[in-house]
């Protein structure tokens, strides 16, 4: 992963959720759970997953998409991919 830190990763995850789900949201913080973003589904959080490996260069381990309820695991799961 490039050099971004925590809070740019959080950003961009952020703003692709706010893409994917074509919707506006307000108050997004690390802690949000994904199931309460209106129209967020289990398929555009695979396709906010890949955009954001896609944009950083890195790759989740599948196992790990299991275990993602909030914007933060979305984040640490970045966080700790594979270059």
């Amino acid at each position: 992963m490039t050099a971004a830190t925590r809070q740019e990763v959080f950003e961009t995850v952020a703003a692709l959720l706010a893409t994917v789900c074509e919707r506006h949201f307000e108050g997004v913080t690390p802690a949000t759970v994904l199931a309460d973003l209106p129209g967020m589904d289990s398929l555009r959080l695979l396709e906010t997953v890949a955009l954001a490996e896609e944009h950083f260069g890195v790759e989740i381990d599948t196992s790990r998409l299991e275990t993602i309820e909030t914007v933060d695991d979305i984040v640490t799961a970045l966080v700790g991919g594979t270059a």
